[in-house]
């Protein structure tokens, strides 16, 4: 795919203001962010996010407490939706 690039070299996104330094960038803003729901949701809170390292960071910061063994003990579906690898 062809993305125009505007006058300060960076990638414009062809459906909403944003633009990038790198093309790389806007194919991600593409496919996760731009018109995208959010796509992971943590189980324990319902709160969704549009990048799995936002969830992975989420999980680290707000439900320490909880540890891998007692996410999957707490939810018998739940080692099919935590995938800790980035």
């Amino acid at each position: 795919m062809r993305f125009e690039v505007n006058p300060n070299g960076r990638y414009m996104c062809p459906t909403c203001p944003s633009t990038y330094k790198q093309k790389g960038h806007l194919v991600r803003h593409i496919k996760y962010e731009c018109g995208v729901e959010p796509r992971f949701q943590c189980h324990l809170c319902s709160k969704k996010f549009k990048h799995r390292s936002n969830l992975k960071s989420h999980y680290v910061m707000l439900h320490r407490d909880w540890s891998v063994s007692s996410l999957f003990s707490a939810a018998p579906d739940a080692k099919a939706k935590l995938d800790w690898r980035l």
